[in-house]
């Protein structure tokens, strides 16, 4: 009988340190990465008390600089990064001079895509600052314009800086081979303190969050066999099952409805999240990497390296044969 009570015991010892373990995993953590290295063509241009505008080398960031911000001719730079933000859209921007306090706020405007979506709500964009420890932040009071497709904010100093989706399935976009799985996961890029004292700022965290019952392929709950299948899984993921054939509407949307407001300030709880999967059949997938280096040190844009990636669908066909 002892020996039976102390079974019983470790049973329940054991489930209550995985509860609590399990509570322990959904904390929201602080947002800390590596500063992206240089990726792209840095632009310059002194500017006065007199204020101006400069855009950066591919168009996407334009930053504006009030009349008075500054009281004599100072440089101005604006140079591309590796974007290593969660939920991170395109390339970050590292602007110059660092360390500066600007009599006014900047602003800044990102152009962003609707490809850049991957078809989720641009509600769901968001600019971020990171600063020199790694430490990701939010820029309080973006605004959204829908039309101009621009994301705009006032600054006041400078730091890297990125557009990003405040929450996301990942991936948002992925090949998966008939008959294959994917492990698909929800993740958010929350304020960990949404009422601290910085007007400008607020500390970003991350989270993964699962949902058992929301999950949807093509409009279809849990999916099927035509277009594939989608139920929740351990470790807060959930995961796909391709169809044993390539259906007719490809690629696939997986979708999952959001029951949360990762915001008090704003409520994304309506939003529906999107992953777009195409499914291949008799074919391989092929990814490619390329990495180009021009200029010098001596030159004017200094040694410039340019780096792109993507991929293609190779198909085969047991009835053609092509040299």
């Amino acid at each position: 009988m002892k020996k039976i009570i102390a079974l019983i015991f470790l049973f329940v010892s054991v489930n209550v340190s995985a509860q609590n373990n399990a509570a322990e995993d959904t904390t929201v953590k602080p947002a800390i990465t590596a500063i992206g290295k240089p990726d792209g063509e840095k632009a310059e241009m002194k500017i006065g008390k007199e204020g101006g505008s400069f855009t950066s080398s591919d168009g996407k960031i334009r930053l504006i600089i009030p009349e008075g911000a500054v009281s004599k001719k100072t440089s101005f730079s604006i140079q591309p990064t590796a974007n290593l933000a969660p939920n991170g859209n395109g390339k970050a921007y590292r602007m110059e001079p660092s360390g500066v306090n600007f009599q006014k706020p900047l602003q800044i405007i990102f152009h962003y895509a609707d490809g850049e979506l991957e078809g989720n709500s641009p509600s769901l964009l968001g600019i971020a600052m990171q600063d020199d420890k790694g430490q990701w932040f939010s820029v309080n009071k973006a605004i959204t314009d829908t039309v101009a497709k621009t994301l705009t904010a006032d600054i006041k100093h400078f730091s890297a800086y990125v557009n990003y989706m405040h929450s996301r399935i990942d991936p948002t976009s992925a090949k998966v081979k008939v008959n294959g799985s994917l492990r698909l996961k929800i993740i958010t890029f929350t304020p960990l303190d949404e009422f601290g004292d910085d007007e400008f700022l607020t500390a970003l965290g991350t989270n993964e969050i699962i949902y058992t019952d929301a999950w949807s392929v093509n409009g279809i709950p849990g999916g099927n066999s035509t277009v594939g299948l989608i139920s929740a899984s351990q470790n807060k993921s959930a995961i796909f099952q391709a169809p044993a054939q390539v259906p007719a509407q490809n690629p696939v949307a997986v979708t999952v409805q959001q029951g949360f407001s990762i915001s008090s300030k704003k409520n994304y709880g309506k939003e529906k999240l999107v992953s777009n999967i195409t499914i291949y059949g008799d074919a391989y997938e092929v990814k490619m990497q390329a990495m180009l280096k021009g200029g010098s040190s001596a030159s004017w844009g200094g040694i410039v390296t340019y780096r792109d990636e993507g991929s293609f669908i190779v198909s085969l066909d047991n009835n053609r044969h092509v040299l």
